[in-house]
């Protein structure tokens, strides 16, 4: 129960939040929608969203290392 009350605060807009959407503390999502929502730089947003799906792609991939890993171990 004490993290609703923390997100509670941080959900409420700070004064430079719209600041903050292009700072070097964006996430890739925030920066693809702000490139093709807002700026029409689409050409910019395809390349971000195959980041993306690469690092999706990457953090599967390693997962399924993991998983065969401990599977393996545990079978031993």
């Amino acid at each position: 129960m004490p993290i609703l009350p923390y997100l509670s605060e941080k959900a409420q807009l700070q004064p430079d939040f719209f600041d903050e959407l292009s700072s070097a503390g964006a996430t890739l999502t925030v920066a693809l929608y702000v490139y093709a929502k807002e700026q029409g730089q689409f050409d910019v947003a395809f390349a971000i969203a195959a980041i993306l799906m690469l690092l999706t792609l990457l953090i599967n991939g390693a997962a399924m290392l993991v998983e065969r890993y401990f599977r393996r171990k545990r079978s031993l």
